[in-house]
């Protein structure tokens, strides 16, 4: 893999690319697939110093917004409007104007502009 902080960049410039539109963001993990449609109007890199458990990881992507995340019932609103991308153990990363895919240990993420 390339330098990560440099993938990082890129995946951070599609998304501000994005910003002010609907982003739709599929996510697998452990064989479960939730989507969530946010209004993209704001992004950070947040660093947390204290992940005292496996559950919070050491970097995460936000992405901030109003927006509700989708199943096969029906939809609910996105907690705390914003949904977060845990960025440790990156395995792949790729980036195109449709579609970023971000592989992690924890699972897939796909994100694309609606």
């Amino acid at each position: 893999m390339d330098n990560l902080q440099d993938q990082v960049q890129i995946v951070m410039s599609y998304l501000k690319a994005w910003q002010g539109s609907q982003i739709l963001i599929t996510k697998e993990e452990e064989g479960d697939i939730d989507q969530t449609v946010i209004n993209l109007q704001r992004l950070d890199m947040e660093n947390y110093e204290h992940a005292f458990d496996d559950y919070l990881p050491q970097a995460a992507l936000q992405l901030a917004g109003v927006g509700q995340t989708i199943n096969e019932a029906n939809s609910e609103p996105l907690p705390y409007g914003q949904f977060d991308i845990p960025l440790d153990q990156i395995h792949e990363i790729q980036c195109n104007p449709e579609e970023i895919f971000i592989k992690t240990d924890r699972g897939t993420y796909m994100i694309s502009p609606v």
